[in-house]
């Protein structure tokens, strides 16, 4: 509907800004590194906003919370998608160098492991095919989110550095959305109605 639509254009504007930096040379000494910068700014908030979106859906028990998470998460992976292009971009796309700086740097290594987390994610995130691997199964793989997520905010984090104010920030939504996850489900097993 509308609010979706909505949504979609939100989450697309910081990719639109970045363009028009790029395109209108304001972003022209080191072009490729400011914008592999952003992206993986604009990556990690998607990634940590779509984790958080189920417990503000129990908290206040609006379902807009729940209907949004679907676009948010695949906002997250398309920034974590720009992320890669542009950094592998900054190196002309050069294969073996690339493979060796990951294999070099462990930043790297850890940023690589949760952008190849996120593919079957993202690939099984439309309608159909979450019918064609059967609820059960889908919720399985979907547990990936949460290892992926952590890896990717330890990756920006060991880039950015631990004491940066939204890093601090995102590493404390983080363990609040793991914990609330990690309650529900010892709620469920034990029957309490959490």
């Amino acid at each position: 509907g509308l609010a979706r639509a909505a949504l979609v254009v939100v989450v697309c504007l910081p990719a639109l800004a970045m363009a028009a930096a790029y395109l209108d040379g304001s972003i022209r000494a080191s072009p490729f590194r400011a914008l592999t910068q952003e992206s993986g700014l604009w990556a990690m908030r998607f990634l940590v906003l779509g984790l958080l979106l189920g417990p503000l859906r129990d908290l206040t028990g609006w379902a807009g919370f729940a209907r949004a998470r679907q676009t948010v998460g695949l906002a997250g992976f398309f920034y974590t998608a720009l992320h890669l292009l542009v950094w592998a971009r900054q190196y002309g796309f050069e294969g073996g160098f690339l493979v060796e700086e990951i294999a070099a740097r462990r930043y790297l290594a850890v940023g690589a492991g949760a952008a190849t987390a996120l593919v079957p994610l993202a690939l099984s995130s439309p309608a159909r095919l979450h019918r064609a691997l059967g609820e059960r199964a889908w919720r399985r793989l979907h547990l990936l989110i949460h290892p992926a997520v952590g890896a990717a905010y330890v990756h920006y984090a060991m880039a950015r550095g631990f004491t940066r104010t939204e890093v601090v920030a995102q590493g404390a939504a983080l363990l609040f959305a793991f914990g609330w996850r990690l309650a529900r489900r010892g709620s469920r097993r034990v029957g309490s109605p959490l």
